[in-house]
């Protein structure tokens, strides 16, 4: 009798053991990516109404998304051995949203060209570490950031945001 009781007892514990090992794990709760693929400039230009033709010259490895929600268009791409994300979209933005950096920063500051003060930039960034340059563009009424989340660079972020702004 304690032989089948403990026969019966171990298959009871492996027909548990396999029920339990069978259920489907739950799926973690997860926030969807808002940002989409495209093709190209033109096809973000035709999604979100944002001109992003514009890199620096010899930028490699470009590659656009957009977020047609709220017409917020992005490209990632290398420059002179650094990684770039440009961002843009239309109206009046705040730069670090829209830079996605959040955090202390060491450097802020206006940079305002005296021959076209138009093209006046912000830059905000910690030497070595990530920053960003932010500017409004009056004439696409479309606010630009372009972003390093490192090896920033006060002369790198305003030279590769110079190379976009005075040529759009």
């Amino acid at each position: 009798m304690k032989k089948i009781t403990i026969v019966l007892m171990a298959v009871i514990f492996a027909m548990a053991f396999t029920a339990c090992a069978a259920q489907p794990a739950e799926e973690s709760a997860q926030i969807a990516n808002p940002w989409t693929e495209a093709a190209d400039a033109q096809e973000v230009q035709d999604k979100t109404g944002i001109a992003m033709s514009v890199l620096p010259e010899d930028a490699s490895d470009a590659e656009y998304s957009v977020m047609e929600e709220n017409k917020t268009a992005q490209v990632a791409f290398h420059w002179k051995g650094d990684a770039y994300l440009y961002r843009g979209m239309p109206g009046k933005a705040d730069g670090q949203t829209l830079a996605g950096l959040y955090g202390e920063l060491e450097h802020i500051e206006e940079i305002t060209p005296e021959d076209i003060p138009e093209n006046g930039v912000q830059l905000s960034y910690t030497e070595g570490e990530m920053g960003y340059a932010v500017w409004y563009d009056a004439k696409k009424d479309a606010t630009y950031v372009l972003v390093m989340t490192e090896g920033a660079e006060r002369d790198k972020l305003l030279d590769a945001a110079y190379q976009i702004r005075l040529q759009a």
